[in-house]
């Protein structure tokens, strides 16, 4: 194989026509029209949850943002279905919020409002998907036991309040915190609470078996406090407020979507700036700016064309993650191709097995949400990885605001940005 290539690329450059030469990755203003360079005071990678409040953050406090966005369109997790029949919206990504003032500011922000919604849980089943077997035999949930257990576990991680603004850990860190959640349910009596933690924090793989911290980090006291009272969309379409921003990023010019990073340069030696080659829908871009803000989840792919540092990667190389999957199935009672026929495939063993007839369950839409949840085992909690993780924050002219960095959770994920990350950036520009 080896020579075959040789061979080959020998005789592509024989040809006496002209082959086009691919296009320089090159820094420097001086290879481009000045329509083709911007100046900003901050570059955002990604359009998600994290991405978009931050945007509209440094935006209202007087500086120029541009926002660059893979997909065609702001939102990440945050996606809407409108039934084609009924014309009614169908939120298939982020749905919940918490009854904070952070958040009811937030959708003001964009004239919109918040209305209180219920969690369904009690219409659940517990199903065998090997099988489709609904499981039988299993307790009822005792309200009384659920409130109590719910209490006990507010009563525990109380003990470490600064875990509910992000992974602000004790050192050395609490065994208690990287106990198996299964363990630490025991530990505290709290097992009559662990299917709505489930419930209310899928995509974690095996609950039972994660470090306690993990769960914390979702299930936190704030959430807790808002059991009761979760928020979602007046208009039950959550993508409504990312339209609207869209709108307003794109007006200002400050949002590049379907874009491409090519190349970066965090501390550029031309001037010690953040340079950044994108790739947009309108051709190629250089960005100059004074700071960056990642927003995209830190994976070795993402990372690639953002100038990685060796520190940045030996503690990114660590996270381990889950693959998460939302559809909406028409014709069942209760991505990608393989997560499809997977799923197709539980519900259709699910319906022979209980005798449900009628139209075979069809996917009106299916969305990736991966990676999700990145996360690091007990050891390397132990050893300072969350710590170090956060000392990357203002390092190479970056800041850092994904939900690695604090949750799959976006009122939790705002606050984290507006505590923790908003004011050093600001303060650094």
């Amino acid at each position: 194989m080896r020579s075959f290539i040789s061979i080959a690329a020998a005789a592509v450059v024989s040809f006496p026509f002209a082959i086009a030469a691919p296009k320089p990755q090159n820094l420097d203003t001086n290879y481009y029209k000045p329509e083709q360079v911007i100046n900003t005071d901050v570059i955002i990678i990604g359009a998600g949850g994290a991405g978009c409040y931050s945007a509209i953050q440094l935006k209202d406090a007087g500086k120029k943002v541009v926002v660059i966005e893979s997909k065609d369109r702001a939102g990440g997790h945050t996606e809407t279905f409108f039934d084609p029949e009924t014309k009614l919206p169908i939120d298939i990504g982020v749905k919940l919020y918490h009854d904070e003032p952070l958040v009811h500011k937030w959708f003001a922000r964009f004239g919109l409002t918040t209305t209180q919604t219920a969690i369904p849980l009690s219409n659940a089943q517990n199903v065998d998907l090997r099988t489709g077997r609904v499981l039988q035999g299993l307790p009822a949930v005792n309200q009384a036991a659920l409130s109590a257990a719910i209490q006990r576990y507010a009563a525990a991680i109380s003990q470490w309040p600064e875990l509910d603004a992000g992974f602000y850990l004790p050192d050395p860190v609490p065994e208690d915190l990287l106990l198996p959640f299964g363990q630490f349910a025991q530990k505290y009596n709290i097992t009559d609470a662990v299917q709505t933690i489930y419930m209310l924090t899928p995509a974690f793989g095996d609950l039972a078996e994660i470090p306690t911290l993990q769960v914390i980090r979702t299930f936190s006291l704030s959430l807790v406090k808002t059991l009761q009272n979760f928020q979602t969309s007046s208009v039950m379409n959550n993508s409504l407020l990312f339209q609207k921003l869209t709108a307003e990023l794109l007006a200002s010019n400050s949002l590049l979507l379907s874009s491409r990073v090519v190349k970066t340069a965090r501390v550029s030696k031309i001037d010690g700036r953040v340079r950044v080659l994108v790739e947009t829908p309108k051709g190629t871009r250089l960005i100059i700016a004074k700071k960056i803000l990642i927003t995209a989840p830190p994976t070795t792919s993402n990372l690639a064309p953002l100038d990685a540092s060796g520190d940045e990667l030996k503690l990114f190389t660590q996270f381990t993650s889950v693959n998460y999957f939302t559809t909406i199935v028409k014709n069942a009672f209760p991505g990608n191709t393989s997560a499809k026929s997977a799923i197709l495939a539980d519900i259709n063993r699910y319906r022979a097995a209980n005798g449900i007839t009628g139209p075979e369950p069809e996917i009106l839409v299916a969305s990736a949400h991966n990676p999700f949840n990145l996360m690091v085992g007990a050891e390397a909690t132990r050893n300072g990885f969350y710590k170090k993780l956060y000392g990357l924050q203002s390092k190479r002219n970056t800041f850092w605001a994904s939900a690695t960095f604090r949750a799959h959770d976006s009122s939790a994920t705002w606050a984290y940005i507006s505590r923790s990350v908003l004011p050093g950036l600001l303060a650094s520009l």
